[in-house]
Order: C-alpha cells, then sequence, then structure tokens
C-alpha cells in the first residue's frame, strides 16, 4: 500500500489501521516522515513569508533618511535623535530610540515587530519576544554602517538560512515523532496484555506509529490557528492510546516465520 494511501486511511477510518499491523518497520519511517511533512508545509510556507517580509521592511527602515546615524558603545545606543521614531509596513512596525522614552511595556503595546531601543533589542517572532541586551554582548560595539552591511548581507543569505532553519526543524520534529511513536508502543504493552493480542513489541510499535496520524494532524492544525489547549501533551497522549486501543481490539495477526509471538522488546 503506497504511503499516501496509508495516511489517507489512518486520517479517516483509523480502525483499518489494524489491516498495517504486517507493514515493515521501514515503510512506518517512510510514513512518520512524510506525515511530518505534511504537517509543517504551512508552517514552512509562513516563516518563509514572515522572515522575508521583515528582512525586506527592516533594510527599509534602516536605509531610510529617518533613522539616524548611531552608535553602540559601553553597553548604550546613543543618537542625535530627540525623539522616538516608529515606523509602520505592511508587515509590521519598527521601533528606534535613543531617548530612553520606550520600555518593553510601551514596545508591547505598539505590537512592534522591531524595536531598538537605549539599553537592548526587542524582537517578536509572531508567537514569543525575545530580548538582547546590550549589556550581555560583552562590550562589542556597532554603528548604524556596520548594521547596514550585516543586514545586507543576511537579506541575501535569507533563502540559504531559510532552507537550513527548515531542514534542522524537520529533523528534530522527525526524531520527536519517533520517540513519541516508542512511547506509544510502551503503552501499546500493557494495551496488548490487557487485549490478550499477543502482539510482539516490533508489531506493537508499527501500529503504534501509524495510530499518530489522526492526533498529530489536529495538533498541527491548531498550532497553525493559534489555538491553545490546557494540558495540550497530556490530551495528546491520551487521544493516540485510545486510537491505539481501538485499533488493537481490531488485529489479527499471525507473526511470520521466526518472529516470536510475546511481548519482547528485543524484535
Amino acid at each position: 500500500m503506497s504511503i499516501w494511501r496509508i495516511f489517507v486511511v489512518s486520517l479517516l477510518s483509523p480502525k483499518q489501521i489494524a489491516d498495517f499491523v504486517g507493514e515493515k518497520k521501514r515503510k512506518l519511517l517512510a510514513f512518520l516522515s512524510f506525515l511530518i511533512l505534511i504537517c509543517l508545509i504551512p508552517s514552512f510556507i509562513s516563516t518563509s513569508v514572515v522572515i522575508n517580509t521583515t528582512v525586506d521592511n527592516f533594510q527599509t527602515f534602516m536605509k531610510s533618511k529617518d533613522v539616524p546615524e548611531f552608535q553602540l558603545k559601553n553597553n548604550v545606543l546613543t543618537s542625535d535623535a530627540t525623539e522616538p521614531l516608529v515606523k509602520q509596513f505592511d508587515g509590521g512596525v519598527f521601533i528606534f530610540d535613543t531617548t530612553g522614552a520606550f520600555n518593553e511595556e510601551k514596545v508591547a503595546a505598539e505590537k512592534a515587530d522591531l524595536a531598538i531601543l537605549k539599553d537592548r533589542i526587542i524582537m517578536y517572532d509572531g508567537t514569543r519576544e525575545q530580548q538582547v541586551k546590550y549589556q550581555d554582548l560583552g562590550g562589542f560595539e556597532f554603528s548604524k554602517s556596520m548594521l547596514l552591511e550585516w543586514v545586507d548581507l543576511f537579506a541575501n543569505l535569507t533563502w540559504l538560512l531559510i532552507i537550513g532553519a527548515i531542514f534542522f526543524v524537520y529533523l528534530f520534529e522527525f526524531f520527536k515523532i519517533l520517540f513519541i511513536s516508542f512511547i506509544m508502543a510502551l503503552i501499546g504493552l500493557a494495551l496488548n496484555a490487557s487485549l490478550q493480542t499477543k502482539l510482539p513489541f516490533g508489531r506493537l510499535w508499527v501500529i503504534a506509529g501509524f495510530s499518530l496520524t489522526i492526533p498529530t494532524v489536529v495538533s498541527w492544525v491548531l498550532d497553525a490557528f493559534t489555538i491553545n489547549l490546557p494540558f495540550s501533551g497530556m490530551l495528546y497522549v491520551a487521544a493516540c492510546s485510545v486510537i491505539l486501543f481501538f485499533v488493537l481490539r481490531e488485529v489479527s495477526y499471525r507473526p511470520t516465520k521466526g518472529e516470536p509471538e510475546s511481548n519482547e522488546l528485543t524484535n
């Protein structure tokens, strides 16, 4: 059965996952790779758009004549500006303030994506706020011209950096779902004993992996719409466990030659 068909069946008719109990482990690995890719595509697209838009807007902001020459020295950013500069673009709000008029609360109130302040830089990536205090830079110094050079370099490498970030996020999520499938297989051992299905651990891992489809897709959909549920981790495990329970009730499996019938972890 193709990976796509397994995905559709696992999503629309989870009880039929029991039919996959004889699938090879490499088919499960391929399926989990496909599942993570499908779930991450919307996130990859939105992240790429946000990064490109933010970089372009920041370039425009920094090259604007409204932004005066400035310098970071002795952990303090100074310029000739006598009042804060707030610029709004299609992709966000940028603040430049060396007068001390803006603090964290005022930056949050402006919903700024980036604020270059007298003593720190505040960034907001759409989900969380990050701060870089100048005193944590170890006496590092820079000026407007230096910062513009870095921004231009970053802009030229944007797609390379995005691809690298996507690759590492994908690897992280893939190994995370592998770990989850292993944990669910351990839970499956208890369900296996209760239902007396007598599946070896290797078969339990295969069934547990395919049973992750619906909870994983639902979890990513909620994340895409920034819907945060309390105890989401526990709800995810509970949903996987319920699906695994009903799948195991439908299993009818005979071990292949040389495959033990016990629940040994070595299988």
